[in-house]
């Protein structure tokens, strides 16, 4: 075989090896940027999810706080009230004091009072386990409910961690695959490299 001949056949193989590697380099970038698309669309999920946990937080809490500033608000007038009956009860101890002949009537009327006071202390009295049960209720359902979503958010982030792992490790097997079809272009027909 001559020399020319040798030369076209050796350019012939090199163009080849040329176009096959151009091609495998087009299909490296078309793979890279559809695992970029993935990894972009897992990560705008996770954001989302985030995004939508961090306003229901916030709901939560807003509720919560309706819910604390309604039961203090309760608790304070229940305290103006217990204050303004000791008024009360100061200005009967001093009316007995100076009326003596009214005595019979201002009793009457203290034990009026006393009963209605009791009445309203024990229907506060029963309502109040329910109202504070309901409260506790409302509360275990609402954290349930917080750590149900928190569970599916780490299970969605543990999915994607081994999508992502996977994607790494195919892009790895890539750049091996790449680098040694290149490698062996560049080796010639003995295993020696062609200058």
């Amino acid at each position: 075989m001559n020399p020319e001949l040798r030369l076209d056949r050796l350019e012939r193989v090199l163009k080849l090896a040329i176009r096959a590697g151009y091609r495998e380099r087009l299909a490296w970038r078309q793979q890279s940027r559809e695992q970029t698309e993935k990894i972009n669309a897992m990560i705008t999920t996770h954001v989302d999810a985030m995004d939508r946990l961090d306003k229901r937080a916030a709901e939560f809490d807003e509720r919560l706080a309706a819910s604390r500033s309604e039961f203090d608000e309760r608790m304070g007038k229940l305290a103006a009230s217990h204050v303004k009956f000791e008024r009360r009860m100061n200005r009967l101890a001093d009316a007995q004091e100076k009326f003596d002949e009214r005595l019979a009537a201002s009793r009457v009327e203290f034990n009026e009072h006393m009963d209605k006071l009791a009445a309203s202390m024990e229907r506060f009295d029963e309502r109040w386990p329910a109202y504070q049960a309901r409260f506790e209720k409302q509360m275990a359902a609402s954290r349930a409910e917080f750590d149900a979503r928190m569970d599916q958010l780490l299970t969605a982030q543990e999915k994607s961690d081994q999508k992502i792992d996977k994607l790494a490790d195919e892009h790895a097997a890539t750049e091996r695959s790449l680098k040694a079809f290149l490698d062996g272009l560049q080796k010639g027909q003995n295993g020696k490299r062609s200058d």
